[in-house]
């Protein structure tokens, strides 16, 4: 197993990873959707964090890590995430209206 401190890779990849999360939390609280005219920010923000997960993954196939990072991460991410609208998708809003009329 690794020491912590040969993890920087990880760490750096987590930190883009982070950022382009944070980017989009903050863009949708700016405009309050990332839809429209801010997709092309909103694919930019995805892709870099596409990118950290690849040099994620490329650290792992040099340096495995333990496991329980590669879930913790993503999760953490995907948390963040949770307080943004739906974004590429009305459907959330045809169940709400389905619902109601039924």
């Amino acid at each position: 197993m690794a020491k912590v401190t040969d993890w920087w890779g990880l760490w750096a990849a987590g930190a883009i990873g982070l950022i382009a999360y944070l980017s989009l939390v903050r863009l949708d609280a700016q405009v309050g959707t990332l839809r429209d005219e801010f997709t092309p920010q909103t694919i930019g923000w995805y892709l870099l964090a596409f990118v950290g997960f690849l040099v994620a993954l490329w650290w792992n196939e040099r340096r495995p890590i333990p496991l329980v990072w590669l879930w913790v991460i993503p999760i953490v991410f995907r948390l963040l995430l949770l307080a943004t609208t739906p974004t590429l998708s009305d459907d959330v809003y045809r169940y709400i209206w389905d619902g109601n009329v039924s």
